[in-house]
């Protein structure tokens, strides 16, 4: 007879005869559990992620310099450089 959900299933079998495989199974899940949040995150709170080409074919545009997009930032301080700044103005990259 199979034993299928209410019983003990087929993880519960598996897990029992192969216990030394438990702490592999809960540190995948959790990858796979960050993973899969770090991409939410990414799409809910980058500003350069775009799913919708035809809407916003460019959003890198709309990044500010002087905003953090890193998800951890370490004590670093952007600042700008008024060299690279001008540059950037002369060859037309910049605004």
């Amino acid at each position: 007879m199979a034993r299928g959900i209410g019983g003990r299933g087929i993880f519960a079998r598996f897990s029992r005869a192969n216990y030394e495989l438990m702490p592999l199974g809960v540190i995948l899940g959790f990858a796979c559990s960050m993973a899969t949040a770090f991409v939410g995150y990414a799409a809910l709170q980058k500003k350069d992620v775009s799913f919708i080409k035809w809407k916003n074919p460019h959003p890198w545009i709309k990044v500010n310099p002087e905003e953090t997009q890193k998800l951890f930032k370490g004590g670093q301080k952007y600042e700008m450089n008024a060299a690279v700044e001008q540059l950037k103005r002369e060859i037309g990259s910049r605004r």
